[in-house]
């Protein structure tokens, strides 16, 4: 979740042996000394089924689920230069409640930051946590499916257009959305479709 050097990782596993990695370096050098760890349940696991130019996620949530705002030490915040949120559906109920005070306090503290939702499997779309994690996001990233549907809209344009007047600008790395896309100055916060 918050990248500080090269880059962190903040996350929650279980005590077993399908996430273990040892030292200070996980996979690709990632820095693992604040990855936090739950006996009493197993590690996340997250699998990937590609279909054409869509995918489904499969995710059994184990230990992801226990995590909360305060695992994440304002320390850590404060050495980050970019912090990034993902699976905002996965967390709503144990990270969502305190998730735009962390956004917050990572832009009072100087980073940039980012929110993915993820497709909702509970198709209620967000409440006001989200919004106000919304409102800390510089950039939102969505795919056109998950833009609609966050929005309320039918079309594309409308809902770059709703989101747009939440977060004050909006981009878009989907050609086929591009002409939807309004874009806000240099520094303003942004929402894109992957």
């Amino acid at each position: 979740m918050i990248a500080t050097g090269p880059a962190m990782t903040l996350q929650v596993k279980g005590r077993d042996k399908l996430w273990n990695p040892t030292g200070r370096a996980g996979p690709r050098g990632v820095d693992v000394t604040a990855v936090a760890c739950r006996d009493q349940a197993p590690t996340r696991m997250t699998v990937s089924l590609p279909r054409g130019q869509d995918r489904a996620i499969l995710t059994a949530l184990g230990a992801m689920a226990a995590l909360t705002a305060a695992d994440i030490r304002g320390v850590l915040l404060a050495r980050a230069r970019h912090v990034h949120a993902s699976s905002y559906f996965l967390l709503e109920h144990c990270l969502g409640p305190g998730l735009a005070g962390v956004l917050a306090a990572a832009r009072a503290a100087g980073a940039t930051t980012s929110l993915d939702t993820n497709w909702d499997p509970s198709g209620r779309w967000g409440d006001q946590r989200l919004s106000a994690a919304i409102a800390q996001a510089d950039l939102l990233l969505l795919n056109e499916a998950e833009a609609l549907r966050l929005a309320g809209e039918a079309s594309p344009a409308a809902a770059a257009q709703m989101l747009a007047a939440a977060g004050r600008g909006w981009r878009s790395s989907s050609a086929s959305a591009a002409r939807y896309t309004p874009t806000g100055p240099r520094g303003t916060r942004s929402a894109c479709l992957r």
